[in-house]
């Protein structure tokens, strides 16, 4: 017998309906790497794009990686500097409201959104910071609008509260201390 044989016993070729489905999926995946070369023709890389967090599938992606931020980081600095984080999402049409916290986002995903704006606040209670950031929902997706960052209750420059923040958390977060990570990886 085979390795092959070993793997896959009684394995019988592909049916014609297996085939349609293998040509469908060969068809989309084409498309699809068609389309992002497309996208990074225009745009460059999208690594930077997602890395940064301008745009989501849905939002489902955007919750689950704050939840993995939550997960890893955040437990840490929730500890330490009181960060708490909501989520807000209001429906364009309806102007339905739902919020969530992090221990909720798992509910999310049960109402999803087509068309509005979502809005995060992570908000570093210790340090006096509370970051903000915007996102339009258009067919589910979602594209970043901008970013707000306050000091003790004052509006600043994003780079300016970034070395504010950056300055205040440095003791708390080694991992920030370090190099591992950036100030950029907090937000």
């Amino acid at each position: 017998m085979s390795r092959y044989e070993d793997h896959f016993p009684g394995r019988q070729p592909l049916t014609e309906q297996q085939r349609q489905l293998l040509e469908r999926f060969f068809m989309v995946n084409a498309i699809q790497r068609r389309v992002i070369q497309q996208l990074e023709d225009v745009l460059g890389p999208l690594a930077p794009y997602q890395q940064q967090r301008l745009f989501f599938q849905d939002v489902t992606g955007l919750t689950h990686f704050r939840r993995n931020f939550f997960g890893t980081v955040g437990q840490f600095l929730g500890e330490r500097v009181n960060l708490t984080y909501q989520l807000a999402v209001v429906e364009h049409g309806s102007h339905r409201k739902r919020t969530y916290t992090v221990e909720h986002l798992d509910q999310v995903h049960r109402q999803p959104v087509a068309q509005g704006t979502v809005l995060e606040t992570l908000n570093y209670r210790q340090l006096g910071c509370k970051i903000q950031r915007i996102y339009t929902v258009q067919a589910h997706h979602l594209y970043w609008e901008k970013n707000q960052i306050w000091v003790h209750g004052q509006e600043m420059a994003w780079v300016d509260g970034l070395m504010h923040l950056q300055q205040q958390l440095s003791p708390h977060a080694v991992w920030l201390q370090q190099g591992f990570l950036a100030i950029h990886d907090y937000t």
